[in-house]
């Protein structure tokens, strides 16, 4: 992972660039490629779907060949196949092959940087339908998910278990990618032990616990989710310091530990429940103990921040959103805590400290 002064810079060059390319444009020609830009990402989902990128991984081949091994239309693949070429995402020769580029290579499952997950979940139909539904939610400050899907979110996950599992599929790789930057922007080593609060199959846990050997961790999270830490911690080498607890991390969690963290937790809940879940953390600390959220920070007005986030929540969440530094501190402080630091990572995403308010002057 590049330092964050690196990542941030890159980022926002980029963000220039495509300024730039847009004022050249006509206007309503520059505002139709941002509209159709959806478009683009349902070629992507669609790739990735049909299983395209691993008949790709090897090497270029031509639509019929592709289309023959996966029992698609040769034709109709040749034209996703030529779009996204197009848009150079795909290599295309003369010779009629096609290839990935750098850029489609993390479609693959196997890629170590994959996030198909990523990109099936965020192109599945449920998601689609939601956000195509977000005029509603801007009517009412109300989420639609569940007026669209019969059920709040979470329950709608456990009865489509295979969206259950894309979804996590999904968090998993955005974990991967954000444990390195986690790991080197906090001090971990200041602590004797750490609960992860929700923290799936335990990715960020290890990384934590692999880069400060006598650190010993706690995962805490659902039954059906925790299943596969323990081949995690083993591919990390760290099972012997990795305690699991299968549970709900807002009705009871370990007592007396130093460090707790919450990685994307809060941010979809609303200013009573988040605070009610930080009273319950609150009260399994010590005085000395700490509190690590992983988050977003809403930055002043027209900095960068990931803003379509803060509307997926609008439109799915309970009630959450992305806050500012100010909005943290207040809410930290109604949860029987004090912000202490924010320690800027090499992401999108923040490490929160917060020390109970009993500690406060410690």
């Amino acid at each position: 992972m590049p330092p964050a002064f690196v990542v941030r810079w890159s980022a926002a060059l980029a963000r220039w660039l495509r300024r730039q390319a847009l004022r050249l444009a006509p206007p309503q020609f520059g505002l139709l490629d941002v509209v159709s830009s959806r478009w683009l990402s349902d070629a992507l989902g669609a790739l990735a779907r049909l299983g395209v990128p691993e008949a790709l991984a090897h090497g270029p081949r031509t639509a019929a060949d592709v289309a023959a091994e996966l029992d698609l239309d040769a034709a109709a693949l040749g034209r996703l196949l030529r779009a996204l070429a197009r848009e150079e995402l795909l290599t295309e020769s003369s010779d009629g092959r096609f290839g990935l580029t750098a850029l489609t290579r993390p479609l693959c499952a196997s890629d170590p940087a994959s996030i198909r997950s990523m990109v099936l979940n965020l192109t599945a139909d449920h998601n689609a339908r939601t956000w195509s539904a977000l005029h509603l939610s801007i009517r009412s400050g109300e989420r639609v998910w569940d007026d669209l899907h019969g059920t709040d979110m979470w329950t709608w996950m456990e009865q489509h278990p295979e969206a259950g599992d894309l979804f996590h599929g999904a968090m998993a790789e955005l974990t991967r990618d954000v444990a390195p930057s986690v790991v080197s922007a906090y001090p971990f080593e200041r602590h004797d032990s750490l609960v992860d609060l929700g923290g799936g199959t335990g990715t960020l846990l290890a990384a934590i616990l692999s880069a400060n050997p006598p650190l010993r961790g706690v995962l805490v999270d659902r039954a059906g989710v925790v299943d596969q830490a323990p081949a995690v911690f083993a591919e990390w080498q760290v099972g012997e310091r990795a305690d699991i607890l299968a549970g709900d991390v807002f009705d009871a969690v370990p007592e007396g530990r130093g460090a707790y963290l919450a990685k994307h937790i809060l941010h979809g809940y609303g200013d009573e429940r988040a605070v009610q879940i930080l009273k319950l953390w609150r009260r399994a600390m010590r005085d000395d103990s700490r509190l690590l959220l992983v988050e977003v920070v809403v930055p002043d007005p027209g900095e960068p921040f990931m803003a379509m986030l803060d509307l997926q929540m609008l439109v799915s969440s309970f009630g959450g959103r992305e806050r500012t530094h100010a909005e943290w501190t207040e809410l930290l402080v109604a949860g029987g805590f004090e912000l202490r630091a924010v320690h800027p990572t090499a992401s999108p995403f923040m490490v929160i400290e917060a020390a109970p308010l009993a500690a406060a002057e410690g």
